[in-house]
């Protein structure tokens, strides 16, 4: 499962063009981000129809259409920052607070600290399973109907929501000693990771919920995206010598 997924990225004939395009966009401001998500949404449904093919070629001329596509999960973020995004200020204020009050208790100091990190994690993978169907539906779908679908969500996390900790507790061990790697090429480094990761990352996705179908689950209606043209084949124009007409036959040897 996580085998297939990390040799997702590095798998087709535009793996490097893929790759860098992804980063391109990733370095972009606030567009570049949105077309990134559009074309993973691409890539994931490629996936739903066949879990082992390759990852479709990054086209520019579809940037304004993957901008759409990226557009409905980023306004569902910002709808569930509002939120997610108080619980975690309050988090951090408290933290602050005691770092104020308990700046000559070290020993003390740190076991808040630890703690804090614990419940932000903890806190960050209970709502993961609950969030991730619905960026799954208003994805597939192209709209913001699914993210009302509570009942799909929690049928999602009733199937396959240990799946789903456990594929982002994984995902975090592999890609933080790897962010940490990335430091040592200035700036692209970083950008490099999180390509490499959004891969990761999709393809883990469309795997629990290619489970969660096996196992008895809703499936998500989405519109197919239109198969790649394949590379043209170049005949090789007739030999006048040994070719005939097709309604003609060959000329009877001389006596």
């Amino acid at each position: 499962m996580i085998s297939r997924a990390i040799g997702f990225p590095f798998r087709g004939p535009h793996v490097w063009a893929n790759l860098g395009c992804v980063v391109l966009c990733t370095i972009i401001p606030a567009v570049g981000p949105l077309v990134v998500g559009g074309y993973l949404i691409v890539v994931e449904k490629r996936l739903i129809e066949n879990i082992d093919s390759d990852a479709p070629r990054f086209k520019f001329d579809r940037f304004v259409d993957y901008l759409i596509k990226g557009v409905w999960p980023f306004v569902l973020g910002l709808i569930l920052s509002c939120f997610i995004l108080p619980l975690v200020m309050c988090l951090w204020f408290g933290m602050f607070i005691g770092v104020t009050m308990l700046h000559d208790r070290p020993a003390v100091l740190v076991g808040v600290m630890i703690t804090a990190a614990i419940v932000l994690m903890t806190l960050s993978l209970a709502l993961a399973p609950l969030v991730q169907p619905l960026v799954l539906k208003v994805s597939l779908q192209g709209d913001l109907k699914g993210a009302l679908d509570w009942r799909f969500a929690l049928d999602y996390f009733k199937r396959v929501g240990l799946l789903s900790i456990g594929q982002h507790v994984l995902l975090v061990l592999i890609i933080f000693p790897v962010s940490i790697l990335s430091f040592c090429i200035p700036y692209l480094g970083l950008f490099a990771v999180v390509a490499i990761s959004n891969f990761v990352q999709i393809h883990l996705n469309t795997q629990i919920y290619l489970e969660y179908l096996n196992r008895g689950g809703m499936p998500i209606p989405f519109e197919p995206e239109p198969p790649e043209p394949a590379f043209p084949v170049v005949q090789s124009p007739p030999d006048p010598l040994t070719s005939y007409p097709p309604e003609s036959s060959p000329p009877p040897p001389a006596p």
